[in-house]
């Protein structure tokens, strides 16, 4: 069951974090699949892929902030301390055998619309240049 896909709504025009987006649409849409298969090991596999892409992507995200003084940044950190605290009290309730996957794809799509369309979207209006000049593409 696709999840929803990556468009060019979701871009931040930042090329360097947009693949690191689409990389994250990549795994959540094989935990969808995992999920709706009832795939076990593939899910738990995933669920610790997922679990470093957000300790990577978010640190990433953050040290930027840092660099460029984005005034927004202690804000922008407590959205990612929630996602991350949700991310692991879904795998606890997978690990308990109490997760459906339905209710793992509305977590996810909430976590795609909340997060990179709104959230991530604000830091990209005011950093979108410093960054690109840092990661030319």
């Amino acid at each position: 069951m696709p999840l929803v896909e990556w468009d060019s709504s979701l871009s931040l025009n930042i090329p360097v974090i947009d693949e690191q987006h689409q990389a994250l649409f990549r795994l959540l849409s094989k935990l969808v699949d995992a999920a709706f298969e009832q795939k076990e090991l593939a899910l738990d596999e995933i669920f610790n892929a997922l679990n470093d892409y957000v300790h990577n992507h978010f640190s990433f995200e953050e040290k930027l902030f840092r660099q460029f003084n984005y005034e927004h940044a202690e804000e922008h950190k407590r959205h990612h301390e929630g996602l991350k605290e949700s991310l692991k009290a879904y795998y606890e309730k997978f690990s308990q055998g109490n997760l459906s996957a339905a209710e793992l794809m509305e977590f996810l799509q909430g976590w795609i619309t909340g997060h990179i369309a709104v959230e991530d979207k604000k830091y990209a209006e005011v950093l979108r240049t410093k960054i690109n000049n840092l990661f030319p593409k």
